[in-house]
């Protein structure tokens, strides 16, 4: 039934369908109409309160993948390049400037991600 008549609402409903377009879900609530705004008025701050955290804890992996970004690159290694083999040098050229912390700064910026994408208001 739909109805923006508040008096009948109370009167009839005992199953509430809400369709949330920011979830893109659908709420099933099984009560009455008052008890229906009071509970999705609750779950609403829940949800708030949920987006909230999430946003902090993926600032705070944020604030952790800039801090390692900034670190100065490494030093090249000590052995020269005769040591290399034959057609090898370009790549060892290319492993010698990469860093160690590269791949946990991929790996932060991904589980930031999640906690982000998780959480919709």
């Amino acid at each position: 039934m739909i109805s923006h008549d508040v008096e009948l609402l109370e009167a009839t409903v005992n199953k509430v369908y809400h369709l949330d377009a920011n979830r893109a879900q659908i709420d099933f609530y099984n009560m009455g109409w008052k008890r229906y705004l009071q509970q999705r008025e609750t779950d609403e701050r829940a949800r708030k309160r949920e987006r909230a955290n999430a946003e902090k804890k993926a600032q705070v992996l944020m604030d952790q993948a800039n801090k390692m970004r900034a670190k100065p690159p490494r030093p090249w290694p000590r052995r020269t390049w005769r040591s290399v083999p034959n057609g090898c040098l370009a790549a060892w050229k290319q492993s010698a400037r990469m860093t160690a912390w590269q791949p946990c700064v991929s790996r932060i910026l991904l589980r930031a991600a999640r906690l982000r994408s998780r959480q919709r208001v």
